[in-house]
C-alpha cells in the first residue's frame, strides 16, 4: 500500500518521507524499518505486510503500521525546502528580484 504524505496547511504534497522513515527507525532502535519503506517520490510512503493467509490477518497487519507511522513525531512541515535554507533567505530572494 502506497500512502502520500500530505502537509495539513496546504493540503499539498510534501517531501517528508525520509523523516518520518527516519523519526520510525528511531523509535524502533533500528536502521531502517521494516515495513514501512520509502517509495520513489519523497512524497510517499510504501507500507508491506508479512506473509498473511486471511484478508482479516493482512488488514490487521496494515493497520499496525498505519498506527506507527500516525505515532510517529515528526515537524508537521518537516519536508518544506525552505525550512533548511538559511535565515536570509527571503532577503537573498528579494535582492535576487524573485520578491
Amino acid at each position: 500500500m502506497e500512502l502520500e504524505i500530505v502537509d495539513v496547511a496546504s493540503r499539498e504534497l510534501t517531501s517528508a518521507a525520509s523523516e518520518i522513515l527516519a523519526a520510525m527507525a528511531d523509535t524502533r532502535g533500528d536502521e531502517e524499518t521494516r515495513k514501512a519503506k520509502h517509495e520513489l517520490m519523497e512524497c510517499t510512503v510504501e507500507i508491506n505486510t508479512d506473509v498473511c493467509t486471511t484478508v482479516a490477518e493482512a488488514r490487521g497487519d496494515l493497520e499496525a503500521s498505519i498506527a506507527e507511522l500516525e505515532s510517529t513525531r515528526t515537524p508537521e512541515r518537516a519536508g518544506r525546502a525552505m525550512d533548511r535554507e538559511t535565515e536570509d533567505a527571503f532577503e537573498r530572494l528579494r535582492a535576487e528580484g524573485y520578491m
